[in-house]
């Protein structure tokens, strides 16, 4: 930038050095920024938010610390528990379940291997511990929070269903084997469960939660293991899928537990989920076969099948959007290895090939306009989609050196997250471009889930190591505390610096989806604001600070404050990961004669 002055002859502004210390560049436009990280001695196994997103649950393996929560909006731990044994990530499938008020964590066969906490109060409290003789396989919460199921092993007590509001047993029964082939065990609804096991005569359970006492609805058998579970939104309908038998995909009633229909599979199916649902549609994959994926009409009754489509490989996962209006299956490596169907017609809307398979935990993350979907590790192994029109195109496409491992979108369908083997990547859906990348010194294993994103923070984990666990944090109305400080001007009379931390006088926060600066600090007569948008605000023709939040890449203005004349920005590339990190700069007034003033020394400490 050079001196010069605006048509009115209002003096600019000009930095005449910037550097940065102790930090790193930031990616360019980017809008994540990490909150902290938390270490692990052993590997963590499951990660659960709530959906009002105030707090994570992780579980990792028998330690002192073993259950960890942490605050979303620090990214700190705000209680830790110890365990004594460790869930087994390849066979437990869910470990913890979450809802605002409560959380349930599940470990392996010990007398407190279930672990009921209160997230009411000010840190998370203990509230209430049950015994299981084998190791717990999956556990899931109604929507409403009130109610828990916990999946056990062969016993007779291995579905155990809690009240959580007053922390009892409200009901229990027995299994005669364990299922750990199965992807999901229990899905609920706000007064119904239904729970999965192996090949039996009891496989199948339908129970009534919505009472003080839970109670067996239906009790159906299955010549092959139960591999996958779903209800449908509304709770009505329940879908279960078995192996390759005559009835291998059934149907249940979820009031009365009846058996409204069955049909035909001959194949197994291993996928992450296999089943898919709205309250008028089901999807449900198999394996590589002439009918791995099947659509059914489950708003009549009975449940009638629309439509059959062959994959030529086995399908990996299957997924929904919110508004119930495109699926996406993700199969193997194919011509045909992403499918997109609208529901409504029951029609393939097109199809997308794909050089490696993918053996995430979730493979599919979807908005009502985007599709984000996993492959092996090759050079398009998270590939984003427009799916807003009757014809999806692809919008871009990350190459990663490891395989995708497990993906989420955030609930406001602005970002997603994706864990691959040595990183953790952010993706901008509206765009699909890239906000953010972080690496991770080791890979995550075989984790239930490995990262969660409800809202505005996004949590991931990995394996045992000193930042095992990573929160983020999309946007924050909570600027970061700064400080300043400024020696050597030689025209006070223009420019007024102090010696020490200014108080704080005013916060300014501003939306990042409008592109407008999110914090300005404000010294008399000049201002340095920071942002990532072009857009401006006005001066004030007096002193004041107001709060910082660098999280982002910041960009700098300077300009004199006589009618808010703003000069075109400065990029300072800042990694918002370092704390502490100095911001040196140095600037000057460009005048006539002795109306210049420098300063010599300033800092901008972030905190």
């Amino acid at each position: 930038m050079t001196a010069g002055r605006t048509r009115d002859g209002l003096r600019q502004v000009v930095i005449a050095a910037v550097s940065v210390v102790g930090a790193s560049p930031a990616l360019v436009g980017q809008t994540i920024g990490p909150l902290g990280t938390v270490g692990s001695a052993t590997a963590c196994v499951d990660v659960a938010m709530p959906p009002g997103g105030a707090v994570a649950v992780v579980r990792c393996g028998a330690e002192s610390q073993g259950i960890k929560f942490l605050d979303a909006a620090t990214g700190l731990p705000s209680g830790t528990f110890a365990t004594s044994t460790a869930p087994d990530p390849s066979f437990s499938r869910r470990s913890v379940a979450s809802s605002d008020n409560y959380a349930i964590v599940t470990g392996g066969a010990e007398t407190a291997s279930i672990r009921i906490f209160s997230l009411s109060g000010a840190v998370p409290q203990l509230a209430g511990t049950f015994g299981s003789s084998t190791a717990g396989l999956d556990v899931a919460m109604s929507p409403d929070g009130r109610r828990a199921v916990v999946r056990c092993g062969a016993e007779p007590a291995g579905v155990k269903v809690f009240d959580m509001a007053h922390r009892r047993l409200i009901g229990s029964f027995g299994t005669s084997t364990g299922s750990p082939v199965a992807r999901r065990h229990v899905a609920m609804s706000d007064a119904r469960a239904v729970t999965i096991g192996g090949a039996d005569m009891a496989s199948i359970l339908v129970i009534d939660i919505g009472s003080g006492t839970a109670v067996i609805r239906g009790t159906h058998g299955s010549s092959t293991a139960c591999s996958d579970v779903a209800i449908s939104p509304s709770g009505a309908v329940a879908c279960v899928r078995a192996g390759a038998q005559t009835d291998g995909i059934r149907f249940f009633s979820t009031s009365t537990g009846a058996l409204l229909a069955g049909f035909a599979t001959s194949t197994a199916s291993s996928a992450a989920r296999q089943i898919a649902m709205t309250d008028t549609r089901a999807v449900v994959v198999g394996g590589a076969e002439a009918a791995s994926i099947r659509i059914f009409d489950i708003g009549s009754t009975p449940p009638v099948q629309l439509a059959v489509f062959g994959s030529g490989t086995a399908p990996r996962d299957v997924a929904v959007s919110p508004d119930g209006r495109v699926a996406c299956v993700r199969a193997g490596a194919s011509s045909t290895g992403i499918w997109f169907f609208d529901l409504a017609t029951a029609r393939s809307m097109g199809s997308f090939g794909t050089t490696t398979a993918g053996g995430a935990v979730r493979q599919i993350a979807m908005t009502s306009t985007r599709a984000v979907v996993l492959g092996g590790a090759e050079n398009a192994t998270v590939r984003v989609f427009d799916i807003s029109t009757s014809l999806p195109r692809e919008l871009a496409t990350y190459a990663s050196a490891t395989g995708g491992l497990d993906v989420d979108a955030s609930a406001d369908a602005r970002f997603a997250i994706v864990r691959t083997g040595q990183a953790i990547t952010f993706v901008a859906l509206a765009s699909g471009g890239l906000a953010g990348s972080y690496p991770t010194a080791t890979a995550s294993g075989a984790p239930v889930r490995q990262v969660a994103m409800p809202g505005s923070t996004a949590f991931a984990i990995g394996g045992a190591e000193s930042a095992s666990i990573r929160s983020f944090r999309a946007l924050s109305p909570r600027p970061v505390a700064i400080s300043y400080y400024g020696t050597g001007c030689d025209r006070s009379t223009i420019f007024r610096p102090r010696i020490g931390v200014f108080a704080t006088t005013e916060t300014l926060a501003f939306s990042l989806q409008n592109a407008v600066p999110i914090g300005s600090v404000y010294f008399q007569n000049c201002a340095l604001i920071a942002g990532i948008g072009r857009a401006s605000v006005p001066i004030p023709p007096t002193g004041c600070l107001a709060l910082i939040r660098l999280d982002v890449p910041i960009l700098v203005y300077v300009g004199s404050g006589l009618n808010g004349v703003i000069v075109p920005p400065l990029p300072i590339p800042v990694d918002p990961a370092l704390a502490g990190a100095i911001v040196d700069f140095q600037w000057a007034i460009p005048g006539d004669g002795n109306d210049v003033f420098t300063s010599d020394a300033a800092e901008l400490r972030i905190y």
